[in-house]
């Protein structure tokens, strides 16, 4: 009996651990995982789009997408750009899916990650593909088409692995048309292979020299940010000239043209909602550029500020014209795979900085401003250095970075802005400092095209009692713009200092008891500047434009006080668009407090403004007219798009418990999206009677973040408060909050 028993209980014990087994079982089945062999990597992604491997095969590393679709659409690079250091390789597979956003850690060779999403716009996958060094590649379905098959070329002493599956010829070209390794490699965009793509019908692009010349067969071209007509304009702060072209251009198809020594790379799209196409011209240094219409044709010349690239008859480079390294007179190279003595040596001194190396060339100085550095590139190579100085030296720190491929960054911090003086020869520089006795000011963020930052507590407070009495002189034969500023505002110290940023050269100061005369020597007769208020209450920006492009408030303006123009439609300009973007939508409800959502109050609100603005003559359109779910990068690109002068997000907000009232977001960087949100802010709280929550900047919103023209969210009130949604509940309410957001928006249109 006890025997019986103890068989029963093992059985018992048995049945729960094969249940165990196999519940663990489905789970380890259901989750994403990596297998790894040698060089093989493999990730399942579930979805249409299964599986994503990669493999490394001689001097090749292959990376295969195994999907049920396999057209490839949308094909581009990004160069490395801000905080992004690497690479990227991005397309999108139409008609696929992935079970979720998947982030495949490769790294190994010369990729970093591969990432997989789904997207809406066209219907399918998007594909991002990080590498470490400027990828040489091929792209196409497998030939069984089964998979989607990226090649990269030019991975150096990487042994075969026995297990790894040769790759299709049509996939994969054989490792013996690869150039060697040590060949040196076209910048910044040239793929160094016959491959290279350089004509899409009437587009197409030649190398002469240092000089890239791009022509667009029967099409002429105007410059100019608006408009429907063929046009032309530059986003210097995106590195890209934007060609824009009414209608679908015959036979030129959406695709990409490989890069060159000038550029990165075209990208070609058709837009079938605006009924446009564009072309993305996109290059990462310094360019100069003319352009111009012969017979019907626009053609337009690119070449590196400053260039000293060596002339080729064509983009294709040849067997002959490819230098072959011979095994005497290549250096050996160090761990990083750069021949250290190519590498820059770098000295820092308490007042000075200098250089050298048989590489080194072409360095320029410009200065910067939160915080303040001074800040040196020079083409060539160099170790990474993050250096504390001693007391008693004109620059706390040291950081020496790379910029790009074949560029050194190093960043001076400093206190203040010392007097600089760069002396350079062949192969090596020297910077030195003085110190001079300004104070209160810094350099700015030629991104954001602020020329100077005043910083001092309280200023912005002094600013908005004494601002009137700042005086600005404009001297455009001499090439200076001045301003007298009362010391009750600020008081700026005396002396010079260079500055490089593209909008001066230089600047210069006098104090006296009462005032500080600041003296900019700007770079162009029709640079203009105006002072804004900065993102914080201690500083104040002084902000550079073209004349033309700026409205003339005397030099300076108090974001505070816009005057209103009134409400007539007569003096704004009926060409400038305004985006109305009325929140969440959809599946997405927004806030929610018991049967009240908070898209209903949103749209409600959005189509009485927009109804309001359009009888006043505004050209204005909406993000949705419908209960329809619209993503947030949909958004900002629909705004985008169409090159909008203003975009207006749509809110109410949910608080904590006690807050009632409007508040107004607008972006960090953005002087504009602050001035823009204080007069949004002081509309809603005179003409609602809610309270006055505040302003906020956040950097984190995906609409201001992402829009490329000054943006503000409004939260009309909030419907966690019971008071506040009793209002929303009423169309007087609705009315009232679309009647102050329309006459916000004609202000902001009358101010710009």
């Amino acid at each position: 009996m006890k025997s019986f028993k103890r068989c029963e209980e093992m059985k018992k014990i048995l049945s729960i651990e094969l249940a165990l087994c196999l519940i663990f079982s489905i789970i380890i089945c259901s989750i994403p995982f990596n297998v790894q062999a040698s060089n093989e990597l493999e990730i399942l992604t579930g979805g249409t789009a299964s599986k994503v491997t990669y493999s490394q095969a001689g001097t090749n590393e292959i990376i295969q997408i195994v999907s049920t679709s396999t057209n490839i659409v949308k094909q581009f690079i990004l160069p490395p750009e801000g905080a992004v250091t690497n690479y990227r390789i991005c397309f999108v597979i139409t008609d696929a899916t992935v079970s979720k956003t998947t982030n495949f850690n490769v790294n190994k060779g010369t990729v970093e990650q591969v990432r997989l999403a789904n997207c809406s716009d066209p219907k399918g996958i998007s594909v991002v593909v990080e590498t470490a060094k400027k990828p040489d590649y091929v792209l196409a379905p497998s030939s069984d088409g089964k998979s989607v098959v990226l090649t990269l070329k030019g991975l150096a002493g990487t042994p075969v692995p026995t297990t790894t599956p040769k790759p299709s010829a049509s996939a994969t070209p054989s490792p013996s048309t690869i150039p060697a390794a040590t060949t040196p490699a076209s910048s910044p965009g040239a793929s160094g292979s016959s491959s290279a793509v350089t004509k899409n019908g009437p587009l197409s692009w030649t190398m002469s020299g240092d000089t890239c010349t791009i022509t667009l067969d029967g099409i002429s071209l105007t410059q100019n940010s608006t408009g429907r007509v063929p046009r032309f304009e530059m986003r210097e702060q995106a590195k890209m000239m934007q060609i824009t072209v009414p209608g679908e251009v015959k036979n030129l198809k959406d695709g990409y043209l490989s890069g060159n020594s000038v550029i990165y790379g075209i990208l070609v799209s058709y837009n079938d909602k605006l009924d446009q196409t564009a072309i993305r011209i996109s290059y990462s240094d310094v360019i100069t550029y003319t352009h111009a219409n012969s017979n019907g044709s626009a053609v337009i010349k690119m070449k590196k500020a400053g260039s000293t690239i060596p002339a080729t008859s064509t983009p294709k480079p040849s067997s002959s014209s490819t230098p072959k390294p011979t095994t005497t007179g290549t250096p050996s190279p160090t761990s990083s795979g750069t021949p250290s003595s190519a590498k820059a040596s770098i000295s820092f001194n308490k007042s000075s900085i200098s250089a050298s190396g048989s590489t080194l060339k072409n360095a320029v100085v410009y200065r910067l401003g939160d915080p303040s550095r001074i800040v040196i590139e020079f083409e060539g190579t160099a170790d990474a250095v993050d250096k504390l100085m001693g007391s008693g030296a004109l620059y706390t720190r040291a950081v020496v970075s790379k910029a790009l491929s074949n560029k050194v960054k190093i960043q001076l911090y400093t206190d203040g802005m010392p007097e600089w003086s760069l002396s350079q020869s062949t192969g090596k520089f020297t910077l030195d400092l003085t110190n001079n006795s300004l104070s209160n000011i810094e350099g700015g963020n030629k991104e954001e095209k602020v020329a100077l930052r005043l910083v001092s507590s309280g200023i912005v407070s002094r600013y908005r009692k004494y601002g009137e009495d700042i005086v600005p002189d404009d001297n455009a034969e001499k090439l200076t713009f001045a301003y007298q500023i009362p010391a009750s505002i600020v008081k700026l110290g005396d002396g010079t200092a260079k500055t490089g940023d593209g909008f001066t050269n230089s600047i210069a100061v006098v104090s006296t008891e009462k005032n500080s005369y600041l003296l900019l020597n700007k770079t162009s007769a029709y640079m203009q500047f105006k002072i804004v208020e900065g993102s914080g209450s201690d500083e104040l920006l002084i902000v550079a434009s073209t004349a033309g492009n700026s409205t003339d408030t005397g030099g300076h303006e108090n974001p505070e006080e816009i005057p209103s123009r009134g409400d007539s439609s007569g003096s704004h300009s009926a060409s400038k668009l305004v985006v109305l973007d009325p929140g969440h939508g959809g599946s997405d409800p927004g806030g929610t407090v018991g049967t009240n959502y908070e898209k209903n109050y949103n749209l409600a609100i959005a189509l009485k403004c927009e109804a309001i603005l359009k009888a006043k003559g505004v050209n204005v359109t909406m993000t949705r007219k419908t209960d329809v779910f619209v993503g947030l990068n949909e958004r900002a690109e629909f705004a985008n798009s169409r090159n909008a002068a203003l975009f207006l997000c749509i809110h109410n907000n949910i608080m904590p418990t006690g807050y009632k009232g409007s508040m107004t977001l607008y972006h960090p960087s953005s002087y504009k999206g602050k001035a823009y949100a204080t007069i949004v802010q002081n509309n809603m709280v005179k003409d609602l009677g809610t309270g006055n929550i505040g302003l906020k900047a956040d950097g984190d919103l995906v609409v201001v973040r992402k829009t490329t023209m000054p943006a503000v969210l409004a939260e009309i009130a909030c419907m966690s408060y019971p008071d506040d949604l009793a209002l929303l509940n009423t169309n007087v309410f609705l009315q009232k909050a679309a009647e102050s957001l329309a006459k916000s928006v004609i202000q902001i249109l009358e101010s710009m």
